[in-house]
């Protein structure tokens, strides 16, 4: 793990076994010490003594988790650690975890795995998540409205619930998924009106778009 935390490759998720049967994560890659600011935002560094870099985190100052009690690890591009690690690494940016919850349980389901259960794992392509937008969507798509709504609608009822390549239903569902997001969520992060301003921010945003979803749906 020392060695991957010294590595110059880009932060990077890093699961590593050893031959007696340890497990542990941490990053691979070298993190920035950050000095007056949190990364989030582009900062000029002109100023003598404003926002820098003071070198690199060392390996003890990493995140870790080594043989944890449940005996598995997993990891999908979802957010692994909390303060105050989070801070070091970033704050924004994270997969929800979906494709991580569906490993969890894949791995939970077997008291022990082989390669043949971890090649089922790395080609599952049920997308659990998208099923209460597919349902969604097929509220929005109306019968009989019109014919290019229909031949959507058939689409989107039998998309298979999958990730597949064949599937146009899955794409549907996908996109309608982004659509619902960004007609929220530009209410929220549109144009400030002349002599108005914005505070707070938003560190996950499809939370409140499931709960704010269109109601005419």
């Amino acid at each position: 793990m020392a060695v991957a935390n010294r590595s110059g490759l880009p932060a990077q998720n890093f699961v590593v076994a050893d031959a007696r049967g340890g497990i542990a994560w941490t990053i691979v890659g070298r993190i920035p010490r950050r000095e007056g600011f949190d990364g989030r935002r582009p900062m000029s560094w002109a100023e003598y003594g404003g926002p820098r870099w003071e070198g690199w985190y060392e390996p003890k100052d990493y995140p870790r988790i080594i043989n944890p009690r449940e005996g598995r690890l997993w990891t999908a591009n979802n957010r692994v650690i909390d303060e105050p690690h989070l801070s070091r690494l970033g704050l924004l940016n994270y997969d929800l975890g979906a494709r991580a919850a569906q490993i969890r349980d894949g791995l939970r389901a077997k008291p022990k795995v082989c390669e043949a259960d971890m090649l089922a794992l790395q080609l599952d392509d049920r997308a659990l998540f998208l099923e209460r937008w597919q349902k969604l969507m097929l509220k929005a798509l109306r019968p009989g409205e019109d014919a290019p709504s229909e031949a959507m609608r058939r689409e989107v009822a039998y998309w298979g619930g999958r990730a597949a390549v064949g599937s146009v239903g899955y794409r549907l569902v996908r996109r309608f998924r982004y659509q619902v997001h960004e007609t929220i969520l530009n209410a929220l992060t549109g144009a400030v009106p002349a002599g108005g301003r914005r505070t707070g921010s938003i560190t996950s945003t499809w939370g409140p778009t499931w709960r704010g979803r269109c109601g005419s749906c």
